[in-house]
């Protein structure tokens, strides 16, 4: 009896681990390849976009503030993620600490990054550690961390352009890149 027990609940285990491996997201409540149907249904903040293959969503991110949240499908299957945040800092330096802060966070859930990149686009502010967010909101100064999963590449961004802030965070999905590539090459033709 005790060994009947014992193979059962191991047969349990196995099964319980399964099914909670399958319910493993990619994105938010989401996993690549889902339709654009499917990921409307799980989404439950405001929905500010909605086109043939693009959906984005509004919501305020726990410790950022106001964030877009964007869906990409190629073919009606989700191919592209990204929180874009959107909050404004009079102390430039806010968005470097913050891009440290996601960074750890990051780390924490994949590990070590495998790229770890600052890089310097312009000089005026590089000697001046006080205005390196003034660097990165004019465009001369860029942060970019990447991290990998079997099916995911994960991607922080911090940069700028003419005194704009871009603050993301991109999730691809490694088995749609190709198409996304080829659909994003059509775009800009």
């Amino acid at each position: 009896m005790r060994i009947k027990i014992y193979y059962l609940t191991i047969i349990i285990f196995v099964i319980t681990c399964h099914i909670s491996a399958a319910q493993e997201y990619d994105f938010r409540q989401t996993q690549w390849g889902m339709s654009k149907k499917q990921v409307k249904t799980s989404e439950k903040t405001s929905l500010i976009i909605d086109e043939p293959d693009h959906l984005s969503y509004h919501d305020d991110v726990t410790g950022i503030g106001s964030t877009q949240i964007a869906y990409i499908f190629v073919n009606d299957e989700l191919a592209r993620a990204t929180y874009a945040f959107l909050k404004r800092y009079a102390d430039e330096n806010a968005y470097i600490n913050n891009y440290f802060t996601w960074k750890e966070t990051l780390t924490d859930k994949y590990g070590k990054p495998l790229y770890d990149k600052i890089i310097w686009k312009g000089e005026t502010y590089k000697d001046d550690s006080d205005k390196r967010g003034l660097a990165v909101v004019t465009g001369e100064l860029i942060y970019f961390s990447e991290w990998g999963t079997p099916d995911s590449e994960i991607r922080l961004y911090l940069g700028g352009k003419n005194n704009e802030p871009e603050f993301l965070i991109i999730f691809n999905s490694k088995a749609h890149d190709s198409r996304l590539k080829n659909m994003y090459d059509k775009k800009n033709k």
